[in-house]
């Protein structure tokens, strides 16, 4: 599984991503080392180039008190390998937020903002943003 310690290494990942077999995760730190953010792609079907993006922050202290520029940086970042991966079809991307009580609130935020990071630049995907206690749950 990569793990990079920059988000300006993403760009790299896409080949590597589309390499996956299916039902295989590729983890990647997006975050930086003294942050717990990362990038889950599953690759979904053996017959096509469909990945699952999704986004996972662990750690509360990446998430700053005012602001989700944190949040903002993962999307962009799977924005950026989604519209180079040329024309994958991407799966939702969940962002579970850590400490964030109203998942609401954060997808207001982001759809507030102006950036990559918005939905139509995530070639079809959709955005989910779900508390970081239920992605928890999930897994």
């Amino acid at each position: 599984m990569p793990r990079l310690e920059d988000v300006t290494e993403l760009e790299s990942v896409d080949v590597r991503l589309l390499s996956l077999r299916p039902g295989t995760t590729a983890r990647i730190d997006v975050a930086g080392p003294d942050r717990t953010a990362e990038l889950a792609w599953t690759r979904q079907k053996a017959h096509s180039r469909s990945l699952r993006a999704i986004v996972v922050t662990a750690g509360c202290p990446s998430i700053p008190e005012r602001g989700f520029d944190v949040v903002h940086r993962i999307v962009e970042s799977a924005a950026k390998i989604v519209g180079e991966s040329g024309g994958t079809e991407v799966g939702a991307i969940d962002v579970a937020i850590c400490g964030v009580a109203d998942p609401g609130e954060a997808a207001e935020s982001i759809a507030r903002s102006d950036g990559p990071w918005e939905l139509p630049s995530l070639g079809g995907a959709t955005l989910r943003i779900i508390p970081g206690a239920d992605r928890a749950q999930q897994e």
